[in-house]
């Protein structure tokens, strides 16, 4: 007669003290859950044996393989079967494309997973979950599922038919046989939350024919139901048995403390948890029992990021240790496991804290990985080439091969483009082998197509020709230099594409593996990681690459033994896509454990997935990424599972309710302090908050702290990693040196080099996030010397670059409407390319370039020449010639229409740019005549400064004495309040290049002022943007005369002429101020308004985007304090 002994607790870490109640005497075999992991089990029942621990799919296998089968059949033999029947099927199934190894894949998932989950047929399964007639979709899936039940016995068994043939075959005779396991041996079921119409079917055979057997659940009458939901299918399987003879015990609750209390006070309505008051730690509230034991903390918490919320979870845990508490009693809860794993890796080692991970991390997170699975995928991928410029672009492959003149000859007699002759490759090029360099070509591309700019379906070799001929060079030698090694690096390329394309269309198992090894072997990648050197960070990736090598040949050989026993060969070869669809699943379900590529992870900090650690009581637990979607779960999408009301095809929960019995768990198994966390966004995408948060709030109210930055702030706590003290340094150095003096011999006696490194940034920065602390460090804006002044050496070098530096308007408004930008596009040259500005375009060169020509012409005839049309037709037709055949497209032409629409008639009712342009010449408001064409001089300001300045004409103001100098633009119409604050010099300095010439040629003119000639579209075409004297604008357009010859109806930029002079004054001085700075060192960010900054063209905007967020206030805080006026920044009013 069997004998059933029930276990109930409320949770798994109470069933610790059963030892002799659970095991006895005689020995008994332990049944875990298929998701459950052996050794986290043994971990927590030290007196269980490992070896004596089983899953279900195990004892089923050891059935079939005692029958002389080959055992149960793994996900990619089922992929197999299923590419099989599609590709045997005459119509599309699904209406699927046979070559997408996903289609495949997802099929396999569903039939998978309904088959492990429901004994039902899919017919019915899906007529019992949808009322009516079935769709296209369900019911080719009912086809597939029945030619799927058709095959599989040629191939073996999987879990469902596998089972159904042990429960036909199994007795109380021999059962124990069956199981592989001893007469006298007992069974344990343990860790079952749920059971699934398999398991409960496996479970209750068992119950009937074993004589000894054990079942484990865990249940609380006053749990909330929502918590207690997914043992319903418990409860189902209890009440099966009750004819049986079964003992159920109940195990007395051990203690009662806070968090037994709110675990059964979440997830239904009730009264919170009292406060009784706030600790260091977060709020210590009365769990209502009334004992001093019972108290615990809670506490919930946010972080702007991912990496900012594990770095205040390791801050707290240092705090922690330091009170007394052992690593080994806390543990880091994580959802998304694959994630957080990762950021733990960076950030405790940081903070001096050992752990260990009880998961391995996904083989897939680590680039090497990557890297092999992306070698086998293209050779499979419709369009292989993304996947090939990230294979190439990695630092783990490396392509060498023999080059010879032959070769590079026919290579450039295939691609039909010729850089050098067969006699310079005989005299330049030596045979020999050479190494692709593929960030070469890659730059080399990307500057070739952006100069070049070729129309669709010209070769890329001869873009790249036009490029390198376009480019100015010393001499004819350099130029063939550059034309060999660019030659040389296309043939390897490709030499490595037909390399990467070299798979068999049809492999078997063996073959692929020692095609894939080749493979590796080809792109030397067990040579590019070899150890690098003796130092931390390089001895730990040798390691973990040595780590990731060695669990991919297990599982190549792991694919081979699959395929071998599930063939009718060993030499049954299987098409690439099929193999490389295997492989992909194997790698993307494997993982590497920490302890296989890191030592002295045995002890400290625990770090835990959600479906661990439910079997230990800890003291202290951290769940980290709270979020929505991750914790819960969401429901895994599959486009083919039919659904009724959230729940999949053979499903009895969700997600969520999964969640809930985790969450429940976690909160039961911690006994002092919970920390919960979550962040507020992922790379700038917003997360959710979890709903369980909102629960633990219910039952213990408490605020949100903002975790974000604790490590900066300056109330004295103590410091503990680098990145801390160098936050600390840089927010202090400027007014309290010190107190980082102590940090700054700390890192020292650290890294000597590293802390001369910090040095130098400090007294170049200027970079503070307080308007009343700014840049005292470097001296600008402080009376008294800096405490440590740039050296000798540092400002030889900066001054020798700022010499170097052609002065230009353009360059010294970089400098004054951003330093720290001006530092690093300037001087440290970062910059990939020009801003946009309309004047700098094709478009706006030649217009500007073409209105100097008439300009020229019309200063000789004191007007607007009679022949202006034709100048204008001719200098388009030039422009014609110039450019060439094929790089004058529709777009081009439509552009060139709109420049000459009308010179050519009069009276046509369209009117092009030039045509507007003439019109506004006759009879534009002002009493302006062109004086003299364009100039081109340098101004000098002082003794130190030369700046180059350029106006495109000067006009003679009617008959007052006056010239003003004008510039044409396609932009707008000019600021001049920008100049007024130290913005803008164009104006300023083409008023001073005027007058030194009229000085020089000893003119009796004056200069008025000078101004914008804005010629931008045919309805856009005025003068504007002035920085003038008064005495020549009228405010009325019929009041100008040649006595008031401006026009202008704005009066910002005009001004009185003794104003004028001390303006101009003025600007000439902040010039010379911005220069001196420019020496001395200093590049920091502006403190002016949002809209005068150039964050919009430039790369480093992210930088500096939270001191962006803070300027307009620190300007407002500044400005308000009269004894703070000598601290105000570059940007301020001049004049």
């Amino acid at each position: 007669m069997a004998h059933i002994t029930v276990y109930q607790s409320g949770a798994w870490h109470e069933f610790h003290g059963c030892k002799n109640s659970l095991m006895g005497t005689e020995p008994s075999v332990v049944v875990i859950p298929e998701h459950e992991d052996k050794r986290n089990v043994a971990k927590a029942f030290a007196y269980l044996n490992t070896d004596a621990i089983v899953t279900i799919p195990e004892l089923i296998a050891r059935y079939i393989q005692s029958r002389g089968e080959k055992g149960l059949i793994s996900p990619h033999v089922t992929e197999s079967i299923l590419g099989s029947i599609m590709a045997d099927s005459p119509v599309p199934y699904l209406k699927m494309e046979k070559f997408r190894q996903s289609y495949i894949r997802t099929l396999a998932d569903f039939i998978c997973n309904f088959r492990k989950t429901s004994l039902l047929d899919l017919e019915a399964a899906i007529a019992g979950l949808k009322a009516g007639s079935l769709s296209f979709k369900e019911k080719d899936l009912i086809k597939i599922y029945r030619e799927y039940e058709r095959r599989l016995p040629n191939y073996g068994f999987d879990l469902r038919s596998g089972l159904a043939e042990f429960l036909r075959h199994t007795g109380e005779n021999n059962i124990h046989r069956h199981l592989g396991i001893q007469e006298n041996e007992g069974v344990i079921f343990l860790g079952f939350d749920y059971l699934s119409p398999l398991e409960e079917e496996f479970i209750f055979t068992v119950f009937k024919h074993i004589p000894r057997a054990s079942f484990l659940f865990c249940a609380e009458a006053a749990a909330p139901e929502q918590a207690m939901r997914i043992r319903e299918s418990i409860a189902a399987l209890l009440e099966r048995a009750k004819h049986l003879a079964v003992e159920h015990k109940i195990l007395p609750l051990q203690r009662q403390d806070f968090f037994t209390a709110l675990s059964g006070s979440i997830f239904k309505p009730g009264s919170p948890v009292s406060m009784k008051k706030t600790g260091a730690l977060g709020p210590e509230v009365d769990s209502g029992v009334g004992t001093a034991e019972s108290r615990g903390k809670a506490t919930i918490s946010q972080a702007n990021s991912r990496f900012q919320e594990i770095v205040s979870i390791a801050r707290q845990i240092r705090q922690l240790a330091e009170a007394g508490v052992a690593l080994s009693d806390i543990r880091v809860v994580a959802p998304a496991y694959h994630i957080y794993s990762s950021i733990i890796e960076e950030v405790f080692p940081e903070y001096g804290l050992s752990f260990s991970l009880e998961q391995g991390v996904p083989l897939l997170r680590f680039p090497l990985a990557a890297v092999i699975l992306h070698l086998v995928n293209q050779g499979v991928s419709p369009n292989p080439y993304p996947l090939r410029e990230k294979i190439l672009s990695s630092p783990y492959i490396s392509f060498s091969d023999e080059v010879r003149p032959l070769d590079l000859a026919a290579y450039q007699q295939a691609s039909g483009v010729e850089l050098l002759s067969r006699e310079r490759l005989n005299t330049r090029i030596k045979p020999g082998s050479c190494r692709l360099d593929f960030n070469y070509l890659r730059n080399i591309r990307q500057e070739a197509y952006r100069t070049v700019k070729p129309v669709p379906g010209i070769p890329l070799l001869e873009v790249v020709k036009r490029y390198l001929d376009g480019a100015g060079w010393k001499n004819n030698a350099e130029k063939e230099d550059h034309l060999c090694q660019c030659l040389v690096q296309f043939y390897l390329l490709a030499r490595a594409e037909k390399t990467l394309s070299a798979w068999q269309a049809r492999m078997s198992g063996a073959e692929f593996k020692e095609a894939l090894q080749g493979m590796l072997d080809r792109f030397h990648i067990a040579e590019n990681i070899g150890f690098a050197g003796d130092t931390s960070p390089a001895l730990k990736v040798w390691q973990r690459d040595r780590a990731v090598l060695g669990r991919i040949d297990k599982l190549l050989a792991e694919m081979v033994s699959s395929l071998t026993a599930a063939g009718e060969s060993p030499a049954e070869k299987f098409t690439l896509a099929e193999l490389a669809r295997i492989f992909s699943r194997l790698m993307g379900e494997a993982s590497l454990d920490r302890e296989e590529y890191a030592a002295g992870g045995d002890a400290g900090v625990v770090i835990q997935p959600v479906n661990r650690g439910q079997y230990e009581k800890w003291g202290y637990t951290f769940i980290c990424g709270m979020v929505d979607g991750e914790f819960p779960a969401a429901e895994e999408f599959n486009f083919l599972q039919p659904k009724k009301e959230g729940l999949g095809l053979g499903q009895a929960y969700t997600s969520v309710d999964h969640g809930r019995s985790r969450f429940y768990h976690l909160v039961r198994s911690t006994a002092c302090a919970l920390f919960l966390s979550r962040p507020l966004s992922d790379n700038g995408r917003r997360l959710p908050p979890s709903p369980f948060i909102r629960e633990i709030e219910k039952c213990v109210p408490a605020e949100l702290p903002d975790t974000e930055g604790p490590e900066t702030d300056a109330c004295g706590d103590k410091l503990y990693s680098r990145r801390e003290k160098l936050l600390f340094i840089g927010k202090n150095a400027d007014n309290h040196y010190d107190r980082v003096r102590p940090l700054l011999k700390e890192l020292k006696n650290e890294d000597e080099a590293f802390f001369r490194n910090v040095t130098e940034i400090l007294r170049f920065d200027g970079l503070t996030l307080n308007a009343a602390w700014f840049s005292e460090f470097d001296g600008l804006f402080c009376q008294e010397p800096p405490p440590s002044p740039p050296t000798a050496f540092s400002l030889a070098l900066l001054a020798e670059e700022i010499r170097n530096i052609a002065f230009t308007p353009a360059v010294l408004e970089r400098y004054a409407a951003c330093p720290l930008r001006f530092f690093f596009d300037d001087i440290m040259r970062l910059k990939q390319g020009p801003d946009f500005d309309p004047d700098t375009t094709e478009a706006g060169v030649l217009v500007r370039s073409i209105l100097k020509e008439y300009t020229a012409m019309a200063c000789v005839t004191k007007g607007v020449p009679d022949d202006a049309p034709l100048l204008f037709l001719k200098l388009i037709e030039r422009h014609l010639k110039e450019q060439e055949q094929e790089g004058v497209d529709a777009f081009h032409v439509r552009f060139i229409n709109g420049l000459t629409a009308g010179l050519d008639n009069q009276t046509a009712r369209r009117r092009g740019l030039f045509c507007a342009f003439l019109e506004h010449e006759k009879n534009g408001p002002d009493f302006l005549s062109p004086y003299l064409a364009g100039m081109v001089g340098a101004v000098k300001l002082g003794n130190e400064l030369v700046v180059r300045v350029e106006t495109d004409r000067v006009d003679l103001a009617g008959t007052t004495g006056y010239v003003l100098p004008f510039l044409y633009t396609s932009a707008g119409a000019g600021e001049p309040g920008k100049i007024r604050r130290g913005l803008r010099f164009d104006l300023p300095l083409a008023v001073l290049l005027c007058m030194d010439y009229l000085a020089q040629k000893q003119l009796n003119l004056s200069v008025a002022g000078a101004g914008l000639y804005q010629v931008k579209t045919a309805k856009t075409v005025r003068r504007g943007g002035y920085f003038a004297i008064s005495d020549i604008r009228s405010a009325r357009q019929t009041g100008a005369s040649p006595d008031l010859p401006v026009f202008s109806g704005q009066r910002e930029g005009f001004m009185e002429r003794e104003e004028f002079a001390q303006a101009l004054e003025r600007c000439k001085d902040h010039i010379l101020r911005l220069y001196r700075l420019m020496q001395k060192g200093v590049f920091h960010l502006p403190l002016c308004f949002a809209a005068e900054q150039t964050c919009h063209n430039c790369a480093f905007a992210r930088l500096c985007r939270k001191d962006q967020l803070r300027l307009e206030k620190l300007r407002n805080s500044v400005t308000g304090d009269a004894l703070n006026g000598e601290k105000l920044n570059l940007v301020r009013d001049i004049f």
